[in-house]
């Protein structure tokens, strides 16, 4: 089924809410002299994760090769992806120190991961920040996202009236849309970028 997403007006303000940190410089962003780019990180505006999980996640990293370990700050991930066969290791871990830390830590499974992060930190949570900020103050967000790490600003979105897009098929999703793949993504973004106008994007609905 084609559903029509959102209307999107000159004036359009984006926001990149991302859970690691953002260079510019390598972005390819809309550039259209009618679009306002606001570039964030979640790790700027919360607390950083306890140095005891990331030195634990480092010894780890050293005794398995292909184990990579990405400190966002506010999280800190244990990636398999290289090393797929100490998946089950890597969990329990992760459990243990969850576990030690008390209630403030979340054990999050990602694409080929294993996240620990704040609890009281998510994508969601940033984008209630900004909502209750100009220049988003009274604006209907639109929030696309591909990954488990995203659900939770698909749930703040909806619960603001806006419009929450899942890209991908990897999984099910809470996001009341879908696109399928990122070149999806590009086109209806490289169609807005054109317009500068009132424009609408055709997606299909995810449930």
């Amino acid at each position: 089924m084609s559903v029509t997403l959102i209307d999107v007006a000159p004036s359009t303000t984006w926001l990149l809410v991302s859970t690691s940190p953002l260079d510019l410089s390598t972005m390819p962003v809309p550039k259209a002299r009618s679009f306002a780019l606001s570039v964030v990180s979640t790790s700027t505006i919360f607390e950083s994760t306890p140095l005891a999980i990331a030195a634990a996640f480092a010894e780890f990293a050293s005794a398995h090769p292909g184990i990579l370990i990405e400190n966002k700050g506010h999280s800190i991930a244990l990636h398999y992806r290289g090393a797929p066969q100490d998946r089950e290791a890597a969990r329990t871990l992760a459990e243990c120190l969850v576990a030690a830390a008390g209630p403030g830590l979340q054990l999050l499974p990602a694409r080929l991961a294993i996240d620990i992060k704040a609890r009281l930190v998510s994508k969601g949570s940033a984008i209630d920040w900004f909502m209750d900020r100009p220049p988003f103050r009274g604006r209907i967000p639109t929030f696309l996202g591909d990954d488990r790490t995203d659900e939770d600003g698909f749930v703040a979105v909806d619960a603001r009236g806006g419009h929450s897009v899942h890209v991908g098929d990897g999984f099910d999703s809470v996001a009341r849309f879908r696109l399928g793949s990122p070149r999806d993504v590009r086109r209806w973004l490289g169609q807005e970028a054109r317009r500068r106008g009132p424009a609408a994007a055709s997606i299909r609905q995810s449930r």
